[in-house]
C-alpha cells in the first residue's frame, strides 16, 4: 500500500527565513507547524484515504491548520492533490513513557499517491508552484499534464480492481471451463493451487530430496514456456499433463534420484518438470532452451541442468 515514508528537520537556514517573511507572525517557536515533516507516498490514489484513516486515529490533527487539497482545489486549475495534516500525538501514545517528552511537538504529514508525488516533484523543479506563476501561453500545457497524471492514476486504481476481479473469476473457470481460460500467472496460480498431479508429483520431488514448499515463483516464466510450447488454454494444458502422466512421474524419479538439496522449492515445482520434459519430447534441448532460457544470461551456468534433464530423459527411452 505505501511506496515510501521519509521524514525531515527544516534546517536552520530555511526557518531563519520563515520566520523572516512578510506578513508571518509567530509568538513561539511552537507555532511553526512544518519544522518537522513526513511524507508519506502510495501506490494508489485510493489509498491516501486509508492512509488519512490511520494518521487520524493514531494522532491528535489541527483542523484549523491542516488541508485536503484534493477537495481545495478548484476542478479547472492544475496542482498536486495531496493531504496535508498538521499533527500531534494523541493521548494514549502520550501515556507511553517514551513518547511523553514529546507532548508539544507538531510536526506536517502529507500523503500523496506515487502519480501526485511525481507532478509535486516535477513541479517544484520546474519553478512554477502556482497558476499565477505559469507564463499565459504556458497554462494550457500544465493543466492538460496535470489531467494525465489524475487520469493515470484513475486507470491504474480501475486496473487494480479488474485483475482482482479477473483472480476471483479464474477459481471457477479452472474447475469448470478450464477450456476457455488462457494461460498466464493468475490462471497458472490456480492449477497449481487446484490440481491433484501437480499436489502429488510436488510431494514427490519432497520425497526423493531433504527439502521443503515455499510460496509460488516463477510464474510469469512458466506462462511465458506454456504458450511457447503451444499451449492456450488451462484446458490444453491439464489434458496433457493427464496425457502424459506417467512419463512425468518417472522423468521426475529419474531426475532427483540419488540427489539430495537442502532448501525450498516453489509451490508448484513439479509443473516446471513438465514443462521441461514437454520440451525434450517437442524438440529436445533446443526446444527446452528455446522455452525456457532464451535471451538469459546466465545459459552457461546450467550446465548441471542440462546434464541431469538429458540423464533423466535418456532414463525414459533408454537404447
Amino acid at each position: 500500500m505505501v511506496h515510501s515514508v521519509t521524514g525531515r528537520t527544516k534546517d536552520e537556514e530555511s526557518l531563519r527565513k520563515k520566520l523572516s517573511r512578510p506578513g508571518e507572525k509567530y509568538a513561539t517557536l511552537s507555532d511553526v507547524t512544518d519544522i518537522c515533516g513526513v511524507r508519506i507516498v502510495t501506490y494508489f490514489a485510493e489509498e491516501v484515504d486509508k492512509v488519512a484513516a490511520l494518521i487520524e486515529k493514531e494522532f491528535d490533527i489541527d483542523r484549523r491548520n491542516s488541508v485536503d487539497k484534493r477537495k481545495a482545489l478548484d476542478p479547472d486549475r492544475f496542482g498536486y492533490l495531496s493531504v496535508h495534516y498538521i499533527a500531534k500525538f494523541n493521548a494514549s501514545r502520550l501515556e507511553l513513557g517514551e513518547y511523553a517528552a514529546y507532548k508539544e511537538c507538531v510536526a506536517e504529514i502529507q500523503i500523496r499517491s506515487i502519480l501526485q508525488h511525481a507532478w509535486a516533484e516535477i513541479e517544484h523543479d520546474l519553478g512554477y508552484k502556482s497558476e499565477a506563476g505559469v507564463p499565459r501561453d504556458l497554462q494550457r500545457q500544465f493543466s492538460r499534464l496535470a489531467g494525465l497524471l489524475e487520469i493515470a492514476d484513475d486507470g491504474f486504481t480501475s486496473l487494480r480492481k479488474d485483475l482482482t476481479d479477473y483472480s476471483q473469476s479464474v477459481s471457477g473457470k479452472i474447475k469448470n471451463q478450464p477450456e476457455e481460460l488462457l494461460i498466464d500467472s493468475v490462471s497458472l496460480s490456480a492449477l497449481i493451487d487446484s490440481d491433484p498431479s501437480i499436489k502429488e508429483f510436488d510431494q514427490l520431488i519432497l520425497s526423493l530430496t531433504a527439502g521443503r514448499m515455499a510460496g509460488p515463483r516463477d510464474l510469469d516464466r512458466h506462462a511465458t514456456a506454456a504458450i511457447k510450447l503451444g499451449f492456450k488454454t488451462i484446458g490444453e494444458l491439464k489434458a496433457a499433463m493427464v496425457a502424459k502422466g506417467e512419463s512425468w512421474r518417472r522423468f521426475i524419479d529419474a531426475f532427483w534420484q540419488g540427489r539430495t538439496v537442502e532448501g525450498t522449492f516453489p509451490t508448484g515445482i513439479s509443473l516446471y518438470y513438465f514443462l521441461v520434459l514437454y520440451a525434450m519430447q517437442d524438440g529436445g534441448a533446443d526446444r527446452l532452451v528455446e522455452a525456457y532460457f532464451e535471451g538469459r544470461d546466465d545459459l552457461t551456468n546450467r550446465g548441471p541442468f542440462f546434464y541431469n534433464v538429458l540423464r533423466a530423459f535418456d532414463a525414459l527411452n533408454p537404447g
